[in-house]
């Protein structure tokens, strides 16, 4: 089997009171460890099936925040309706478990007061477009099934789940120092007029190993066809009211990011090629998040003005055999 390998790490600093008056633009390849502080994780049967806006319930997991706070980052089911071959295709036929929130607040021992809502919702994993056109398909955007879900917490299951059986069992806020994801799904192709599926694109595994310095994962795709495929890697929504400012290895140049999509990188139309970071933050905030990705991407970023977030964008355009697997690594960094 023939293996194409990307190497990619999203960094996150949260600070929302400063990092020494502001974060500023990062040098190449620095980033910011959480500090001290422990893991926790915690689960609740009470999942939205609603992907399109899910936050909250699922399965959660706590990484230290600063000396005394933690940033909770969600794990959700969403499910996407089936597609009757009628209308629109985009967004259908899912079946999914995806990174989706993150909150800043304070822990204690039986709950979680929020803060700031410094992640919203939206694509983290993928986003897969067969022959680099038309409409996204996988993890939010649908037409993703999943097989198999099995959650550890220091080597013990927490959940082993499959396809009818999604809920996750009520559990308290708990201690660990490891918490691993190994996750099955099949990514179809969008259905062309009068089918109901198209035929399966690629066979996706994600493992996910989290502690408390930040979120390590793999991704292994297997296409199924052969094309010029594109995918988006290190993705992630930052709040716009808490960024203002992107910068990136394309110029190292500050850009302001409050006027909508009017900066030299904002919008597919102005993608750079070859650039292997980038960073938004807010100067007076301390919100930031930095992505390094290897190889180098296309990278732009998403500002329009009526849009809650700031999002980063990597991705990869590459000619792929049927058979060949693409393995990408992200880490996720906060504090």
């Amino acid at each position: 089997m023939k293996k194409r390998i990307c190497a990619a790490v999203l960094i996150l600093c949260l600070s929302l009171t400063g990092c020494g008056g502001g974060p500023g633009p990062a040098k190449d390849g620095e980033h910011t460890t959480s500090g001290g502080g422990q893991l926790y994780y915690s689960a609740s049967p009470d999942v939205r099936t609603d992907a399109s806006d899910s936050h909250g319930g699922g399965f959660q997991f706590y990484l230290p925040y600063g000396e005394e706070e933690h940033i909770r980052v969600s794990f959700i089911h969403g499910t996407r309706d089936a597609y009757d071959g009628e209308g629109d295709p985009r967004y259908h036929n899912g079946d999914v478990f995806r990174l989706d929130t993150g909150v800043i607040g304070t822990l204690d021992e039986d709950a979680f007061t929020e803060r700031a809502a410094a992640i919203v919702p939206g694509g983290w994993e993928a986003a897969i477009y067969k022959d680099d056109r038309g409409s996204a398909v996988g993890t939010f955007h649908g037409w993703e099934r999943f097989s198999r879900c099995l959650i550890q917490a220091d080597g013990e299951a927490v959940a082993d789940l499959t396809e009818g059986s999604v809920t996750i069992p009520e559990i308290g806020i708990t201690e660990a120092q490891e918490i691993q994801i190994s996750y099955w799904a099949e990514v179809h192709e969008m259905p062309q007029e009068g089918e109901t599926e198209g035929p399966v694109l690629l066979d996706a595994f994600r493992q996910y190993t989290i502690d408390k310095d930040g979120i390590v994962l793999r991704q292994e795709d297997t296409w199924a066809v052969g094309g010029t495929h594109g995918m988006f890697v290190g993705m992630g929504c930052v709040s716009r009211a808490l960024t203002d400012t992107v910068v990136c290895g394309w110029d190292g140049v500050e850009h302001d990011l409050s006027n909508g999509n009017e900066t030299p990188v904002s919008g597919k139309a102005n993608a750079k090629e070859g650039v292997a970071w980038a960073r938004a933050y807010g100067s007076d905030t301390g919100v930031a998040m930095e992505i390094h990705v290897d190889p180098p991407c296309w990278f732009y970023v998403e500002n329009l003005a009526e849009a809650k977030y700031n999002k980063l964008y990597f991705r990869h355009v590459e000619e792929t055999e049927a058979g060949e697997t693409w393995v990408d690594q992200t880490t996720f960094r906060f504090g």
